[in-house]
């Protein structure tokens, strides 16, 4: 009610039943919220990757042996094939990135090797594994006009590329997220942060507007996409008003 959205309803989505799906960047909160949502929809089995020790521990407390986490880096291709080849990965959904604006404005070479770089070889190895594949972007790739931005509009055009070898049943989809309430790192956290510590609340300009949506809601339209009839497309979530 604080965001002033309407009360959201989960369904059950037949296409996640039984299926085995890999989530990079599963012990962030995005991803994790995907994985719980996975044990809701009766996925068959969770292939949770992440390169934070600190995350997944914290993580593991949370969901025991419900989800299967491995700590890696997804630079590590043959790390990557191994794991959907040894669990026969239906489904790779990629919400591993950088995404903060200030900080990768500072480091374009880490975000481009981060979200382009790594978004090649997951694609690659998805397509190798026939894969059906959903990469998490962001409304940012728009029209860019940040690192962040352009980085995440060129993973885009790279899944988009991909698409044109794919056998007609599989699918690589795209879901472009706008601001998710609550998230690690989002400007919410940062905002009463900075109420609670009597300082001055940063915006990026007094006529700006931001549009929100809760985690929850965002990562169930995430796996609502792999049920629609529409596939191989850019699904943007109506973030409202």
């Amino acid at each position: 009610s604080f965001i002033n959205r309407d009360n959201f309803k989960r369904k059950k989505i037949k296409n996640l039943r039984s299926k085995t799906v890999m989530v990079t960047g599963a012990a962030g909160s995005i991803g994790l919220e995907i994985c719980n949502q996975l044990i809701y929809q009766k996925a068959k089995r969770i292939i949770a990757v992440d390169q934070s020790e600190i995350n997944i521990y914290s993580s593991i407390n949370k969901f025991n042996k419900k989800i299967n986490f491995y700590l890696g880096n997804l630079n590590n291709y043959e790390f990557i094939d191994n794991l959907i080849k040894k669990n026969n990965v239906d489904l790779i959904i990629h919400a591993a990135a950088y995404k903060h604006v200030n900080i990768l404005e500072k480091n374009p070479i880490s975000a481009i090797h981060n979200n382009i770089i790594v978004t090649d070889k997951i694609c690659d190895i998805a397509l190798k594994n026939n894969c059906n594949f959903i990469l998490i972007s962001t409304d940012k790739a728009a029209e860019p006009t940040t690192v962040l931005g352009y980085t995440k509009k060129i993973s885009e055009l790279l899944v988009i590329l991909y698409r044109n070898k794919l056998k007609k049943n599989k699918f690589f989809n795209i879901v472009r997220f706008g601001n998710v309430f609550g998230s690690s790192g989002s400007a919410i956290i940062k905002f009463i942060d900075q109420i609670n510590n009597n300082e001055p609340v940063t915006i990026t300009h007094k006529r700006a507007s931001r549009y929100f949506m809760t985690i929850l809601e965002a990562s169930y339209l995430v796996l609502e996409t792999t049920g629609l009839k529409l596939k191989n497309k850019i699904f943007v979530l109506n973030m409202g008003k």
